[in-house]
């Protein structure tokens, strides 16, 4: 059975590769366009063999890649000799990676086919790969642990729901995760989850969210303030983080009620994706908003103190946020199709937080904070307003949920370094 399971599942994924491969590789405005890299998908690699192990660490995109960068850092530190490879599938996290700073080379994640696996293993000979999340690719991890590859999970997550499907196939996936050695979990109940289906507990380890660990840019911070001054923003300004497309329309409206209170108000709104940045300006201008957008700053401003700044740019959410004094989660409001985004980078930075109800796929966190009274869940539109409005009314209560946002933030850390010493434990080069 398993082996018809796998057959089907790759038969699925060959049919599918052609339309990936088009999506992924396509140039769309305001993302860095892959061009003849696209080949590394199959397995083709733009560098010389590697002879010497290495270490592939496997993230997603942006978001994984931030949140696995404090372990990346600290690899590099504990193995300065040892080549480290970080494969993202899309161009933004190639990009968020290229930024980091670090002595890594990048390639785009092959697709999951057994012989595009198997010809990455020989180009760059990793003795470890390491996996943010639950990336659970079947022919990756199997090639991985015949290739003699050692495999583990960096704060690894199950939900109830992920649980109930990998149970029906039970065989399959114990075959798929035979060669995982170590999986380090965010919390209990994920490790009770992997448990039930058959992980051996010695595999099996606690670490906490790695996400509670990135570090607040200081040249971010700087820059927030430097633009505040160039608008002439002495007032309040609130951001809407990570908007998906239904999510602005919702924003804007909530922002021009406001705007009859408090006239001084500056919404900045950053659209998670960026071929979407100048649409959502457009929209802006639609709707009689004094409009300005970050990549015009510099240059003449259209308005000496604008309604709305749109967040044209890549890599400066921390920017956007510590301009602000509340933040509105995007992402949140489409129901299933989104399930929220990550609310750790406000409480960071103190700001306290409004997110809509859907949010499963960051609930730990965001319950965690609503339970210490360091961000809100709003059911709507009327009860995204009313909370904005009373932030913006009771300074006292603003500066009260962002600091309470804080001090979850703070005492959560010290996940990476639980990780990298047991990462470490089976690192052996």
């Amino acid at each position: 059975m398993t082996r018809i399971i796998l057959f089907i599942y790759s038969l699925a994924l060959y049919l599918m590769a052609p339309v990936v491969l088009f999506f992924l590789t396509r140039k769309r405005k305001n993302k860095p366009y892959i061009g003849k890299r696209w080949k590394e998908y199959l397995g083709i690699a733009n560098a010389p063999k590697n002879d010497k192990p290495s270490i592939w660490i496997h993230t997603v995109s942006v978001g994984e890649v931030i949140a696995a960068s404090q372990v990346i850092k600290e690899l590099r530190l504990q193995y300065p000799k040892t080549p480290i490879i970080v494969t993202t599938t899309t161009t933004t996290g190639a990009e968020r990676v290229k930024n980091l700073g670090i002595d890594v080379v990048h390639q785009y994640m092959p697709f999951d086919f057994t012989w595009a696996i198997r010809k990455f293993i020989r180009r760059y000979n990793p003795a470890h790969l390491i996996i943010m999340e639950t990336e659970l690719w079947p022919n990756t991890l199997i090639t991985a642990r015949k290739m003699k590859v050692n495999v583990a999970i960096l704060n690894a997550r199950l939900s109830e729901k992920s649980y109930k499907s990998y149970a029906k196939f039970q065989t399959t996936f114990s075959k798929v995760m035979s060669g995982v050695s170590l999986i380090l979990c965010q919390n209990n109940q994920d490790k009770e989850r992997f448990a039930r289906l058959g992980i051996s507990a010695q595999s099996l380890h606690t670490t906490g969210s790695i996400k509670y660990d990135f570090q607040v840019s200081k040249q971010q911070i700087n820059e927030a303030a430097r633009i505040r001054q160039t608008l002439h923003t002495n007032k309040y300004c609130w951001v809407a983080s990570s908007t998906h497309e239904g999510e602005d329309a919702i924003v804007l409206k909530i922002h021009q009620s406001l705007l009859a209170k408090y006239p001084d108000l500056l919404l900045i709104i950053v659209p998670r994706h960026p071929e979407r940045f100048e649409d959502v300006y457009k929209m802006c201008l639609k709707e009689g908003l004094q409009s300005v957008k970050r990549s015009q700053l510099g240059s003449t401003i259209p308005y000496e103190q604008p309604n709305v700044l749109v967040g044209d740019s890549m890599g400066e959410m921390q920017m956007y946020l510590a301009m602000s004094d509340i933040c509105f989660m995007g992402g949140s409001l489409l129901g299933d199709a989104v399930g929220g985004h990550n609310v750790l980078e406000p409480a960071a930075l103190s700001i306290p937080t409004i997110t809509g109800p859907s949010y499963f796929n960051f609930k730990e966190i965001t319950d965690n904070l609503a339970e210490k009274n360091g961000l809100f869940i709003a059911n709507g539109t009327e009860d995204i307003c009313k909370h904005v409005d009373s932030l913006l009314g009771d300074e006292t209560q603003r500066l009260t949920v962002g600091k309470n946002a804080n001090d979850v933030f703070k005492s959560n850390q010290g996940s990476t370094a639980k990780a990298v010493n047991l990462l470490r434990s089976q690192i052996n080069l």
